[in-house]
């Protein structure tokens, strides 16, 4: 699998560039181990850069070299151009107000090179489970690719053998093992290995016809006999392991203690119960995305936004409502919230594409859409 999402996502392969500085000028200046440090150049434009300094003077650069450009140059070649005229600011990432060179211009030797490089470190990998470290602008497009794949290569048993998906986004300060931590946190009760009464959400005509694999039990029970089981069908409802999907931002070590969730299988926290949906079944994916794609290619930034803020703040106004009406006066409002924001476009709409927004407004999943692509991992709208 891992190397499936290589060949697919990085087949190219990033490009970093490695140079170095005088040993001891890394020594005067106490340039720490394994240390990201902020670099500025002049001319070059934007004038900083983030860089990792290994040993003894020794540095990689470790953010998308695209964005930069000198003199007539771009991209990398840019980069490794202006890097021949001198470090004239050198400052710790933590500290980047704190210049360490008092007006020297730090010189990098000739030998300057440009790497490939995989953004991709494999941290866990066995028959049942893998953990990837990715970088955050790709992670759902990979998970969407590992969904149609288990569909592909898997698909006489889904709905037997689950497939779960975590996502675990954060920035590079944090240490691994608090990642590891929130990991092991994330969809491990006992409540996301059972069974559920549900209908087949996949494809079922190759699964129907093969007659190994076409059977599914029709009630949770410990044990099965013939007459519990029945032949995959639209329309019925079966007992099967769907698997679920989750995220959470980690903006510090001790935001992996919110991930915790209740008996029902939602999120403990009050705050996720009222806003969110989370988690969803893996096939969800599909719909979150959607989501995003019906806001983002209709609607600018700020037009979602208007829809976020407006549903936010009447959920918490509504959250201790109980009156009976309250999910169809919550759709009402949904409706005219939406309406606002996509004007004349709402009118545009496939009436299914309507009510996939309304619904959601008030489930949680369109205010997940909005959270996981449009804040947390940054895709861009219309705008």
């Amino acid at each position: 699998m891992g190397e499936e999402i290589k060949k697919r996502f990085y087949a190219d392969c990033w490009k970093r560039i490695r140079f170095s500085v005088d040993p001891a000028a890394a020594k005067k200046y106490n340039l720490g181990e394994n240390t990201p440090y902020v670099i500025r150049i002049e001319d070059l434009e934007p004038d900083t850069l983030l860089v990792l300094h290994t040993e003894k003077g020794n540095c990689y650069t470790i953010e998308s070299l695209d964005k930069f450009k000198y003199d007539s140059m771009a991209g990398k070649e840019a980069v490794k151009e202006a890097l021949g005229k001198g470090i004239h600011y050198l400052a710790l990432e933590d500290e980047p107000q704190n210049n360490l060179l008092n007006n020297e211009i730090l010189y990098v030797s000739e030998e300057t090179d440009i790497e490939k490089y995989y953004p991709f470190i494999e941290i866990n990998k066995s028959p049942l489970s893998l953990s990837l470290i990715v970088p955050a602008c790709d992670s759902m497009k990979i998970a969407e690719f590992v969904i149609n794949l288990y569909g592909k290569q898997f698909k006489n048993v889904v709905g037997k053998l689950p497939l779960s998906i975590k996502l675990l986004v954060t920035n590079r300060k944090i240490p691994l093992y608090v990642l590891l931590d929130a990991e092991s946190r994330m969809l491990e009760g006992e409540e996301f290995k059972k069974q559920k009464l549900m209908n087949p959400w996949w494809d079922i005509n190759e699964t129907s016809v093969d007659a190994h694999y076409s059977f599914y039990p029709k009630k949770i029970k410990d044990k099965y006999a013939l007459d519990d089981i029945a032949p995959i069908s639209r329309g019925r409802v079966f007992a099967l392991f769907p698997g679920y999907f989750d995220f959470e931002l980690l903006l510090g070590t001790t935001d992996r203690y919110s991930i915790a969730y209740k008996k029902d299988g939602k999120r403990a926290d009050e705050d996720y119960r009222i806003f969110t949906g989370r988690p969803y079944y893996s096939y969800q994916i599909a719909e979150l995305r959607e989501l995003w794609e019906l806001l983002s290619q209709n609607l600018s930034s700020s037009q979602i936004h208007f829809i976020e803020d407006m549903l936010t703040l009447k959920l918490r106004e509504w959250r201790k409502v109980r009156r009976g009406n309250k999910e169809s006066l919550l759709k009402n409002f949904a409706e005219a919230t939406l309406r606002d924001a996509f004007s004349e476009k709402w009118e545009c709409l496939r009436e299914e594409s309507k009510n996939f927004l309304i619904c959601s407004s008030v489930n949680g999943m369109l205010l997940d859409a909005v959270n996981l692509f449009g804040h947390i991992i940054k895709e861009k709208g219309v705008d």
